[in-house]
């Protein structure tokens, strides 16, 4: 974010971002709160106390991100757009929590577009995702449908970019422990992917959790069956006294 500007909603935004929604897209409401906006409404008044503790801190936009953000096409859902654009806003833990008030279905448009053939749409839908969940509620986790951790386990096994990869193993370690959850990744084949991500990383923050989200799957019956099944397609160690399997 380098121009920071807040509408008459009380939710601040970039001001190209949140101008492109406006008057280029055509949208005439709030982003994160939905709520309809008047004509008068959609000047947007400068945030100049954020815009100097940007400055200050030096922050650019997006600087760490391993991708860009696809621009707008014709071929784009409308919902895959406001996805695009939340993201780059950097919506707050309080305005997500908002949005899931709102729209019980927003869950649902995120497994839509984690379907997508775009690895860039999947990657920015995938770490919305990940700060989504941190504000569910366990009775909210205990309810995401299976279609939504299969596309999350996707993510990994299609290694669709490390940032990507990175939230996708958050995800999956914030969802097994409520409901069924772990059954729901064990059957889309989370185990064996995670188990190739480790054989290919080798060590790191990924790989410590991948072996977390393991941890989490063995502790139903479906998901130790399905690391042991794994296992017999490991090759023999040679070194006999290293106490691999």
């Amino acid at each position: 974010m380098r121009d920071p500007v807040t509408l008459a909603t009380g939710i601040t935004y970039d001001r190209a971002s949140i101008e492109r929604w406006l008057f280029t897209d055509g949208h005439a409401t709030c982003p994160v709160t939905r709520r309809a906006l008047a004509p008068a409404e959609m000047d947007a008044t400068p945030n100049h106390t954020l815009r100097r503790l940007i400055q200050a801190c030096g922050q650019q936009d997006a600087a760490d991100d391993d991708f860009v953000l696809d621009s707008p096409t014709s071929t784009s859902s409308p919902a895959e757009d406001a996805l695009g654009v939340l993201y780059s806003l950097q919506p707050s833990e309080r305005s997500l929590a908002q949005i899931m008030e709102r729209d019980g279905d927003f869950l649902d448009a995120l497994a839509s577009v984690l379907r997508r053939p775009s690895y860039r749409s999947r990657a920015y839908g995938i770490l919305l995702l990940k700060a989504m969940t941190a504000v569910l509620t366990p009775a909210r986790l205990m309810t995401v449908s299976a279609s939504l951790v299969q596309e999350v386990v996707r993510v990994v096994s299609d290694r669709v970019s490390s940032k990507a990869v990175r939230a996708a193993l958050r995800v999956l370690c914030r969802l097994c422990p409520w409901g069924r959850n772990r059954v729901k990744a064990v059957e889309a084949g989370a185990v064996a992917a995670l188990v190739d991500l480790l054989l290919d990383e080798g060590g790191g923050r990924v790989s410590d959790l991948a072996v977390v989200a393991i941890d989490h799957l063995c502790g139903c019956a479906e998901g130790g069956r399905s690391l042991s099944r794994t296992r017999r397609g490991w090759p023999s160690c040679p070194r006999r006294s290293c106490g691999c399997p």
